[in-house]
């Protein structure tokens, strides 16, 4: 499946009512919000995450210095009973109908099944999504760990194709690196380090690892560094982290409406955003074959 930038994907009208929604939510919790993960069976909102801090104005992004004056106390946290109902997720279901529908016409199989709002304040490892394995928050002591059948099979899904819809993008150097490499499950790739006590070890790769787990391989691994050619695309980019990978695509954000979407399982990570690059208010989906 090829990886794809498509601009004016989500009309503006559509844009406007997943950014309307994310600045109440922002509203009713007082707090700049980094996530929002609906229930793919309800349309519910799960879960929230965001950063606290004073005088908050939700309905313009804050100023930078504000943004990140505190970008320590990250508050992870379920939405407090009493102010479920003061989130309507009514347009939910009808967006998610839509975008099935745009997605078949560009050959995009699958329904979606996670439907998320990320405005995320830190850049996010390399990795794959799709499905979880059981024990993916168990920690390893050694390296190359091998795990029977019945400690990781995952309650299985097809999962086919994964992508970001641009809602607010404050800098045009936002975007998603995609790489060649695939992995079956959610997994981390840190080359670039040897801490078994790192959060999530089970389900990432380290340095001293092989590219086995969980009766799998990582597929495509070139077994060296990354090209000149290929490595000057990314230059904030730690070399040593990137060996046995090779670049795909360079995914841009650019303006609201825009998708961009690649195979399900295949690495990816954002490009290293720093702190002056502003809000990337961004609509993330993945899909799968029923």
């Amino acid at each position: 499946m090829e990886s794809v930038q498509i601009p004016n994907f989500l009309s503006e009208d559509r844009v406007d009512v997943v950014s309307k929604f994310y600045f109440e939510v922002c509203e009713i919790l007082g707090c700049k919000v980094h996530e929002i993960t609906f229930n793919n069976i309800t349309s519910k909102v799960d879960y929230v995450s965001g950063t606290n801090y004073e005088d908050f104005d939700y309905r313009y992004c804050p100023s930078i210095e504000k943004q990140y004056s505190d970008d320590k106390v990250i508050n992870y946290k379920k939405i407090p009973e009493d102010k479920i109902k003061d989130i309507n997720t009514d347009w939910i279901p009808e967006m998610i109908d839509h975008l099935n529908e745009e997605f078949q016409k560009i050959n995009r199989k699958g329904k979606i099944c996670t439907f998320v709002i990320f405005n995320l304040p830190n850049p996010v490892q390399i990795h794959t999504d799709g499905n979880d394995i059981k024990n993916k928050r168990g920690k390893r002591n050694v390296f190359n760990p091998v795990f029977k059948r019945e400690e990781y099979f995952p309650s299985y899904k097809k999962y086919t194709h994964q992508g970001l819809i641009t809602i607010q993008n404050d800098d045009l150097r936002n975007g998603t690196i995609v790489f060649n490499q695939t992995f079956p499950y959610s997994v981390y790739y840190a080359n670039h380090e040897n801490n078994l006590d790192r959060k999530k070890s089970v389900i990432t790769f380290l340095k001293d690892d092989d590219i086995f787990r969980f009766d799998e391989k990582i597929e495509n691994y070139t077994y060296e560094y990354m090209s000149d050619e290929e490595y000057k695309l990314l230059p904030d980019m730690n070399r040593e982290q990137l060996f046995g990978l090779s670049l795909d695509k360079k995914l841009m954000f650019m303006d609201k409406g825009t998708l961009v979407s690649w195979q399900d399982g295949k690495f990816h990570t954002t490009i290293p955003m720093k702190k002056e690059w502003g809000n990337r208010i961004m609509l993330q989906y993945e899909g799968v074959d029923e």
